[in-house]
């Protein structure tokens, strides 16, 4: 193999030093060097002014009129009458005029990216807990956000936004957002995963068959359940028969969105309007629609009629939908409850206001 050029390798090394120097370390060393020009300049002044010019006696005029010139103030009441003196505020003025200006260009240049990052969500790193995870980013994206925001803005439950955008897909302050890929720990860990109550997978097709779009669903899905065992993950499925590797990787709820809008679609179309009344019940306020209830102890021993005059006059809500060994059914005033279960149930005065 030929050997690398004297021009090659000063192109490479220059390149690797260019890389390893950060911005930070960039205006440390611009810093240093204003305050050698600074303290180095005045030295020379007062070697050539001393003897010479009444205001320039001490080090520290010296230092004062090499301040003055560095930063282009020039109040006019100190000046080199030397030579000497002269040539070396010429220096000074070169170089440490350039410098300084280059270091506040390289801090506005610095603070200008922090903020891009920021933007990006490439910079931030989320510290709270108990926040909802949203990974992934589709057109379904947008709706989903504004539900999740009426529903846990009021308790200030924060809502972080993985995914793998350029820019920052939503704009209120409320959301936030990260750039990063979900199905990879280290980015999960800077959504602090361990610490979220929940998390919401989308699923994305794109450019992508719906076999390689579900593929990284159940990827992501095992990242964060190694992360966070006791996390609540909720997912979306574009093939159907994708559901049981979502299942194995511990995923609690899985939506077949195709599954589920062609069944609404066909049902519509014998009961005509029933879009319409989903609809309203889904997008209502949380505390007007639909809602899960967990069944205690208390509720479990009560009969149909206490149940019922309990929910009603206590929590304002209509039973609809039981769980049970068998998975899920319609309630009915003779169904046993068990304590550790849940209710589908209906706000009461959406009830009305929809009757």
């Amino acid at each position: 193999m030929a050997k690398a050029s004297l021009g090659t390798r000063l192109n490479y090394r220059r390149d690797v030093t260019r890389m390893r120097l950060s911005l930070k370390a960039a205006t440390i060393v611009l810093m240093v060097n204003v305050l050698i020009v600074i303290l180095v300049g005045s030295l020379f002044l007062l070697h050539f002014e001393h003897d010479y010019n009444p205001r320039v006696k001490t080090y520290n005029d010296a230092l004062w009129l090499t301040w003055v010139t560095i930063t282009t103030v020039g109040y006019g009441n100190n000046y080199p009458v030397t030579g000497g003196g002269k040539l070396t505020i010429v220096v000074i003025m070169v170089l440490g005029v350039g410098m300084l200006t280059t270091y506040f260009s390289v801090k506005s240049a610095k603070k200008v990216k922090d903020i891009q990052d920021k933007r990006r969500g490439l910079r931030m790193k989320i510290t709270s807990r108990d926040h909802y995870l949203v990974l992934g980013w589709n057109d379904r994206a947008p709706f989903l956000l504004e539900t999740l925001k009426k529903m846990l803005q009021p308790d200030r439950v924060p809502i972080v936004v993985m995914s793998e955008e350029e820019e920052q897909p939503d704009e209120d302050d409320y959301v936030l957002f990260l750039k990063g890929r979900p199905t990879t720990e280290r980015d999960l860990l800077r959504a602090n995963a361990p610490a979220a109550a929940a998390a919401i997978l989308l699923a994305i097709s794109g450019g992508e068959s719906d076999c390689e779009g579900d593929a990284r669903t159940v990827l992501t899905a095992l990242s964060v359940k190694k992360l966070n065992p006791d996390i609540q993950m909720t997912a979306e499925v574009l093939e159907p028969e994708n559901i049981s590797h979502l299942q194995l990787a511990g995923v609690d709820e899985i939506l077949d969105s195709n599954m589920l809008l062609g069944n609404l679609m066909a049902r519509s179309a014998k009961h005509f309007g029933l879009i319409t009344f989903i609809g309203e019940l889904i997008s209502s306020e949380p505390s007007e629609g639909l809602s899960k209830l967990p069944v205690d102890d208390k509720m479990a021993g009560m009969s149909g009629d206490e149940l019922e005059m309990f929910l009603l006059s206590e929590k304002h809500v209509m039973p609809l939908v039981a769980s049970s060994d068998k998975g899920f059914e319609r309630y009915s005033k003779g169904m046993k409850l068990e304590a550790g279960g849940f209710l589908l149930v209906l706000s009461s005065t959406s009830s009305e206001g929809s009757g």
